[in-house]
C-alpha cells in the first residue's frame, strides 16, 4: 500500500518536505503537480490585504472540512487518516501562501468571493449532519438526491468565473485528491465503500470546472457541462475483490512485454458476472502492485454509449494538449510509441463499431469488457478474450462472507480461499454461505449485493435468504446505490440489454421470454423443431379440448412464437434459428452447447425474464403447448434420449396442471411414463380422464383410450386389480366398436393378458397373447415391432411357468428380430436380452447370464451415461403393455 500525505494531529508546525517525499514516493511527478497548482491557485502575497483575507477566508472554509472530519474520529477511527491528510494538505498551502509576494489580480480576488461563501455553507452542512447523527449521515448523504443537487449548485456557482489556467491547475488538483481518496478507502476496508463516491464527486466538479474553462476559452458566454469530461483514472476494484485468477494470469502473460506489437484483449460475460471488476484489478497490479508499472499511462474510456466514449476520448486529446477532437486522441496515441494501456469498459451496444476508435498504429494495448460476446464482429475468434462467468464457489462464499462483513481478509490472503474460508468460518456459517452463493448462481453483482444487504441491515445469512425467496426482486435492488460506483444492479443491468436486444430483434426477446417457462439448463434445439413440425407442419393442426378464451390465446402466441424458426412452407428453418440463438448471444444472455445443441440461462437470468412479461399466464400456457406438442409418439433411441432430457422442463411446465388443456396432457404423460414418474404421471393421465369423460362422455373411445393409459401406469405400479378392472371394460368396448381384429382391440387384448399374467392366471394370458400375435404375423408381418412386443410377452408367460426351452427360443427370436430393424442400442433390444438373461439365472446358466447381463449394463451405460444396479433397476417403458399404440392411437 503506497504511503500518503500525512500529518501528526496537534501539532503547530509540519515537515512540509518530508511529507512531499513520501507523497512523491507513491505518485512521483504527478503529485508535485497537484500541490504546485493548489499553491497556485490559493498563494497570493501578503501585500494585498483584500486578496490575502480571501485567501486565509478560504482556507478558513478548508479548516471546517477538516474540523468536521476530525469529529468522526468519534464515531469511526478510520477517518484519522483522511483527516490527517487534509490537514496536512492545508498546512502546506497556507505555508506557500506566506511566502508569495506577488498581488492578488482583481479578478481573481472576486472569484475567490465566489468560492468562499460556498465552501463554508459546505463545511457547515457538513459540521450539522455530524452534529445530528455522526459519520452515517454523511456516508449517506449522496443516498439523498436534494442534497447532492444542493452540493452541485454551491460548487458551480464557486467555479464560474475562473479562467483557463487556474482551472487546469485546479483539474490538477482534484486528480490528485482523487488518488489519495482512493488510498484512503484501501486502507479502511468497509469505509472505501462510501469514499469511492466521493471520488466520482469530485470528478463531476472537474467536469463543471473544464466545460467552464472551455466555454472561457472559446468566448461563448453560457457555461455549459454537456459535450465536456474529465480524463477519468482507472477506478479501483472493489476492496473485497475476489478470484479469477486464472484469468488475470491469462491476462499478465498475454501483455506480458515481449515485444511491440498491439495486443487487444478482450472480457465478455453476462451484466454483473464482474467483467469490469477483473480489469480493474488488472491495471491496479499491473500499475501499483509490482515493482515497475507495466503500462507507460492507462487511459480509462466509459464505452457504454457513443457519446460517452468520444467525450472521453476528447477529454483524452484536451488532457494531452493534443486538441479537441476524437481523431486528435486517436493521432496523439498513434504517435507515443510508450507501452500505453486503453481500457475500453462496458463496449456493450452491439451497434457501436469499437474497432472504430482504435489508434491507427501497431503498438499500445487494448482491453475490452462487454457483454457483447463478439465486440470485434468476425476478427473476435482470432482475438484473446475470456469469458468472465459463474465465480468459483471458494471465491463466491468469500465474497459474500466479505461484504457481509463476517470475515475480514488481507488482499494476500485471497489467493487461497478455500483454505481461508475452511480454517477461519465456522462449520454452519460455511454451509449457510454454500447453499445462498449456490442460489444466486456465482454471479458476483448478485453476491456482492446481498452481502451489502445483510451489512446494511445486520440481518443474518438465514433471514436474508429467507426473504430473497419470498421476494428476491426487492431485496436484489433494495441497496442498488451502494457497490463501490457500479450504477446498475444485477436485475437494471439485464433490463438494458434486454431492451437493447428487443429493439434488435424481437423474435429473439421471445425465446428468451419462453425459456423463462422452461428449467433453466439444457434447452434443447429439438424442443423447437419438434414443436414446429406438430403445430405448424402438414396435418399438424392442433385441436382443443376445452376451447377457452384462454387456450385460444395461448395456442395463438405459441404458433406465432414458432413461426420465427419457420420458413414460408412453415418447416423448420435451421438458419433462423441459429440467427436469434446468436442475437441473444450477443449480450451473453445465453451460453451455447454447438456439440449438444442445447443452451443454458443463468439462474437468476431466468427468473428476473418472468417480469418481462405483460401476461404471464397466457405465456404459461403457450410454453405448455410448445413442449407438449415437441414430444413425438415415436420410439426411436432418439426420441427415448430427448423424452427423457426433457423431464426438468417438464416439471416447470406442470407444476399447474388445472391451467393446462387437456391435449397437451398425454404428451408430457408419456415421458413421466417412460422415465418411471408413476405419480406425476397417474396425475396427469387423470385430469385428461376427467376432462373427456366430462366432454365427450364416460364410455366414449377417446376417454377409453385415456382410461387404458391410465391402466398402464397402474401395471407400472403393480396395482393389478385396478389395471384389471379398466383393461376388461376396455377390452369389451373396443371389441364391440371396433372387432376383434382393429389395432386398439388388439392392444387392449395385450394389455389384458399381461395383467391376467401377473395374476398367475397362466391360462387366460396365453390364449389372449397367441390370439394377438396370430393376428398381427397375418396384419404386420413376424418383424413388426407390435408382433415381437406380444411374442416377447408370451416368452415372459412361458418362463414364469418353467417353459424355459420355449421361453429362450422365443425371446432368441425377438432379440434377432429388433437388432435387425431396431439396433442393438435400442431400449426394446436391451430389454430383450435382460429378459434372456433373467431366464439363464433362472435355469442355473450363470456363466451365460452374467456375461449378457454385462453386454447389457455396458451399452445402456454408454447411451444413457448411467450404469443400473440389476435388471430389474432398468426403466423397460411400456414394453409389455404396448404402450406406445396406447399411448399414441
Amino acid at each position: 500500500m503506497r504511503r500518503i500525505l500525512s500529518k501528526g494531529k496537534g501539532k503547530g508546525t509540519t515537515d512540509t518536505t518530508d511529507a512531499k517525499q513520501q507523497m512523491l514516493a507513491g505518485r512521483g511527478r504527478r503529485s508535485q503537480v497537484a500541490i504546485d497548482g493548489l499553491v497556485a491557485l490559493l498563494a497570493f502575497g501578503k501585500d494585498s490585504t483584500d486578496g490575502f483575507g480571501l485567501a486565509k477566508g478560504v482556507l478558513g472554509g478548508l479548516l471546517y472540512v477538516i474540523e468536521t472530519a476530525r469529529l468522526f474520529e468519534a464515531n469511526k477511527q478510520e477517518w484519522s487518516t483522511f483527516a490527517s491528510f487534509l490537514s496536512g494538505l492545508h498546512d502546506d498551502v497556507a505555508s506557500a501562501t506566506r511566502r508569495f509576494d506577488s498581488k492578488v489580480p482583481h479578478d481573481l480576488a472576486e472569484d475567490l468571493r465566489k468560492l468562499q461563501q460556498p465552501l463554508l455553507q459546505v463545511a457547515i452542512e457538513m459540521k450539522q449532519m455530524s452534529s445530528r447523527s455522526g459519520m452515517a449521515k454523511l456516508l449517506q448523504t449522496r443516498e439523498d438526491p436534494q442534497k447532492i443537487a444542493r452540493f452541485r449548485v454551491l460548487i458551480d456557482a464557486a467555479t464560474t468565473r475562473f479562467t483557463v489556467v487556474r482551472l487546469v491547475n485546479v483539474e490538477r488538483i482534484l486528480g490528485h485528491v482523487s488518488d489519495q481518496v482512493h488510498h484512503v478507502g484501501q486502507q479502511v476496508g468497509q469505509v472505501g465503500t462510501q469514499i469511492s463516491n466521493v471520488e466520482r464527486q469530485i470528478d463531476e466538479i472537474a467536469l463543471s470546472m473544464r466545460s467552464i474553462a472551455e466555454h472561457k476559452h472559446s468566448g461563448s458566454s453560457t457555461p455549459s457541462t454537456t459535450g465536456f469530461r474529465v480524463l477519468k483514472p482507472c477506478p479501483p476494484p472493489t476492496h473485497a475483490y475476489t478470484g479469477r485468477k486464472d484469468i488475470l494470469d491469462k491476462m499478465h502473460a498475454y501483455f506480458a512485454p515481449v515485444n511491440g506489437k498491439r495486443k487487444v484483449f478482450v472480457l465478455y460475460g453476462l451484466g454483473g458476472a464482474g467483467k469490469t471488476q477483473v480489469g480493474c484489478k488488472f491495471v491496479e497490479m499491473s500499475q501499483f502492485d509490482s515493482e515497475t508499472q507495466r503500462f507507460s499511462e492507462v487511459f480509462y474510456l466509459d464505452a457504454s454509449t457513443k457519446d460517452t466514449l468520444i467525450a472521453d476520448l476528447k477529454a483524452l486529446a484536451i488532457a494531452k494538449e493534443a486538441g479537441k477532437r476524437v481523431d486528435d486522441a486517436l493521432t496523439w496515441l498513434a504517435r507515443h510509441t510508450e507501452d500505453w494501456l486503453l481500457f475500453f469498459n462496458n463496449a456493450d451496444d452491439p451497434k457501436l463499431n469499437i474497432k472504430q476508435y482504435f489508434p491507427a498504429c501497431s503498438h499500445g494495448n487494448i482491453l475490452i469488457t462487454t457483454r457483447n460476446r463478439a465486440p470485434l464482429g468476425h476478427s473476435a475468434a482470432s482475438i484473446p478474450h475470456c469469458n468472465v462467468g459463474a465465480m468459483s464457489k471458494a471465491d463466491a462464499k468469500l465474497l459474500l462472507l466479505q461484504m457481509a462483513g463476517l470475515l475480514e481478509v488481507r488482499d494476500e490472503e485471497k489467493k487461497n480461499a478455500s483454505q481461508i474460508v475452511s480454517v477461519r468460518v465456522p462449520l454452519s456459517l460455511r454451509l449457510r454461505a454454500h447453499e445462498y452463493t449456490q442460489a444466486l448462481g456465482y454471479l458476483a453483482l448478485a453476491i456482492a449485493q446481498a452481502g451489502v444487504f445483510i451489512f446494511k441491515t445486520h440481518c443474518t445469512l438465514a433471514r436474508y435468504f429467507s426473504m430473497y425467496r419470498e421476494r428476491h426482486h426487492a431485496v436484489l435492488e433494495f441497496f442498488k446505490d451502494s457497490l463501490d460506483g457500479y450504477q446498475y444492479t444485477v436485475y437494471t443491468a439485464w433490463i438494458i440489454s434486454f431492451d437493447q436486444l428487443r429493439r434488435q430483434n424481437a423474435d429473439a426477446a421471445a425465446v428468451l421470454q419462453m425459456c423463462a417457462f422452461f428449467h433453466h439448463d439444457n434447452v434443447s434445439r429439438a424442443m423447437f423443431r419438434n414443436a414446429v413440425e406438430n403445430l405448424l407442419g402438414p396435418g399438424s393442426d392442433h385441436v382443443l379440448m376445452e376451447e377457452t378464451e384462454s387456450n385460444t390465446k395461448a395456442l395463438t402466441a405459441a404458433k406465432t412464437f414458432l413461426a420465427a424458426f419457420a420458413d414460408d412452407n412453415s418447416a423448420w428453418d435451421d438458419l433462423k434459428f441459429l440467427r436469434l440463438l446468436a442475437d441473444i448471444q450477443s449480450y451473453s444472455l445465453i451460453q451455447y452447447d454447438r456439440n449438444t445443441e442445447t443452451f443454458s440461462i443463468h439462474p437468476l437470468v431466468h427468473t428476473w425474464c418472468l417480469t418481462t412479461i405483460s401476461d404471464p399466464s397466457i405465456f404459461r400456457l403457450a410454453a405448455a403447448f410448445v413442449i407438449g406438442r415437441s414430444i413425438h409418439w415415436r420410439y426411436s433411441t432418439e426420441d427415448y434420449t430427448y423424452r427423457r432430457l426433457l423431464l426438468p422442463h417438464l416439471n416447470a411446465i406442470s407444476q399447474n396442471i388445472a391451467a393446462l388443456d387437456p391435449s397437451v396432457g398425454l404428451e408430457i404423460a408419456l415421458a413421466y411414463y417412460e422415465s418411471g414418474r408413476n405419480e406425476e404421471c397417474e396425475r396427469l393421465v387423470r385430469f385428461v380422464v376427467d376432462a373427456q369423460a366430462r366432454i365427450f362422455g364416460a364410455h366414449a373411445l377417446d376417454t377409453l383410450k385415456t382410461l387404458a393409459k391410465l391402466a398402464s401406469v397402474y401395471a407400472q405400479q403393480g396395482r393389478w386389480s385396478e389395471a384389471q378392472a379398466i383393461d376388461e371394460t376396455v377390452l369389451s368396448v373396443r371389441r364391440r366398436e371396433l372387432g376383434d381384429t382393429h389395432p386398439h382391440t388388439l392392444v387392449a387384448m395385450n394389455n389384458l393378458g399381461i395383467t391376467y399374467r401377473e395374476q398367475h392366471r397362466w391360462r387366460e394370458a396365453e390364449e389372449l397373447f397367441l390370439e394377438v400375435r396370430d393376428t398381427r404375423e397375418r396384419l404386420l408381418g413376424r418383424d413388426h415391432a407390435d408382433t415381437l412386443r406380444v411374442q416377447s410377452n408370451l416368452a415372459e408367460t412361458y418362463r414364469w411357468q418353467g417353459r424355459d426351452k420355449a421361453a429362450e427360443e422365443l425371446e432368441l427370436d425377438v432379440i434377432a428380430a429388433r437388432t435387425r430393424t431396431l439396433g442393438e442400442e435400442h431400449p426394446d433390444t436391451l430389454t430383450a436380452m435382460g429378459r434372456l438373461a433373467a431366464s439363464y439365472m433362472q435355469q442355473g446358466r450363470q456363466e451365460d447370464a452374467e456375461q449378457l447381463q454385462k453386454r447389457v449394463f455396458d451399452i445402456y451405460q454408454r447411451t444413457t451415461g448411467e450404469r443400473p444396479q440389476s435388471l430389474d433397476a432398468m426403466p423397460s417403458p411400456g414394453l409389455e403393455r404396448s404402450i406406445w399404440l396406447s399411448w399414441s392411437d
